[in-house]
Order: C-alpha cells, then sequence, then structure tokens
C-alpha cells in the first residue's frame, strides 16, 4: 500500500493562519469562537504534531465530540485502533482517520449528512488515494449483545458486523491493524468493510496490510 506521510496530507490543503502557538491551537479546538476558527486550529494543530507516530496527546476531544463520535472513539481505543479525530484532508474535515493507511471512518448523524455531497466528498478522497467508511448514528449507539464464550450465532454475528460501530472498528482492527479478535476471522473482518465502505470510496482487499 502506497504511504503518504501525515504532514504531506495536511499540508496539501492547508494555508497557515497567524497563529503558530500549540497551545492556541488546542484552545481554537476546544472552544472556538465559531467553526472557521476551529478549522484553522484543527489545521494548525496537526501540522505541528508528529502524527507518522500515533500517540498520546493534549487536546480534550471529549469536549469537541457529538455524542455518537464519542461512542466511536470509545469502540477504538477498546479495540486499539489508532485514528486521529476531526483530520483535515484537502478541504475536508474526517471525523476519524489513519493518514499512514489513509483509512477514514465518518459517523453519519442525520442533521449534518446528505448523501449526495457524502458521495461528492467519498469520489474526492478516493482520489487521494482514501479508503472511507461510514456508519449511520444510530449504529454508532447500537449494541448487539453476542455470548463470545462459544462459537457465535452467524445471524447474531452478522448483525454486530453490519449493524455497530463496534462491529465495523473491530472488523478495522483486525484487517488493517492485525489484531487478534475473539470470534472475528480476516475472511469476517474483510467481508463486513466491503458492505461498510463508501461506494465511491470502496474497500478493496490488496493483501498484507500491516
Amino acid at each position: 500500500m502506497s504511504v503518504m506521510s501525515a504532514r504531506e496530507v495536511i499540508e496539501s490543503g492547508w494555508q497557515p493562519g497567524r497563529l503558530a502557538n500549540v497551545s492556541e491551537f488546542i484552545r481554537m479546538i476546544e472552544r472556538p469562537t465559531n467553526d472557521w476558527e476551529r478549522f484553522d486550529g484543527l489545521r494548525g494543530f496537526y501540522s505541528r504534531l508528529n502524527t507518522d507516530e500515533w500517540t498520546p496527546y493534549p487536546v480534550d476531544w471529549m469536549k469537541v465530540f457529538t455524542p455518537i463520535e464519542k461512542a466511536v472513539w470509545g469502540d477504538m481505543r477498546y479495540a486499539a485502533v489508532f485514528m486521529w479525530p476531526q483530520f483535515p484532508v484537502g478541504r475536508y474535515f474526517l471525523d476519524f482517520a489513519d493518514p499512514n493507511r489513509r483509512i477514514a471512518v465518518e459517523c453519519d448523524g442525520k442533521e449534518w449528512h446528505d448523501r449526495e455531497r457524502d458521495m461528492e466528498r467519498d469520489a474526492e478522497l478516493r482520489e487521494l488515494g482514501w479508503t472511507v467508511y461510514r456508519v449511520p448514528g444510530s449504529s454508532c449507539m447500537r449494541t448487539v449483545e453476542i455470548d463470545w464464550s462459544e462459537a457465535a450465532n452467524e445471524a447474531e454475528l452478522t448483525r454486530w458486523l453490519l449493524e455497530t460501530s463496534e462491529g465495523l472498528i473491530r472488523s478495522i482492527a483486525v484487517y488493517y491493524y492485525g489484531r487478534q479478535c475473539l470470534g472475528i476471522s480476516r475472511e469476517d473482518a474483510v467481508w463486513a468493510l466491503k458492505r461498510h465502505a463508501s461506494r465511491a470510496a470502496p474497500f478493496i482487499d490488496d493483501g498484507d496490510t500491516n
């Protein structure tokens, strides 16, 4: 898989603002006076951060996330999936992104997403080499109980993989990060990722991604 430096990804769409102090960028993200200030803060923050090596970072994202983003962030932390929130790529900000693997997860709350615009956006991201996974807001908050102590019921496993953000994130963990997740094979992950991926920025199984 071809890899672009995280800094190259950011700078390809960033026009530097007047402020260059990281603590001020954090203030602009957590307590912006308007959306444009937050966008400038995000671009500035990521341009100064070494995103090529995922480490804990100083932004209090709980002040920034929507409820469905908080749920997905919890799924990611539990599955050890290392993605950056509100990551700038070109003229867009992705809900969660891994710039090295060029994969993104978008949480589609009803209020903020328009299907036609999303497809146009995803097509542009695909041109930049990205794969985009979309999860409806209802799936971010849904849980499906599975007894992992024994062989999972096939119908329950299918529903969990397709109808919950947890199922998507665990599939990402298995396929892209080589994690061992109880009850999920690589074949299960590939099957789920094909169905969660945007038609405009689809999943392509290119073998070893780790």
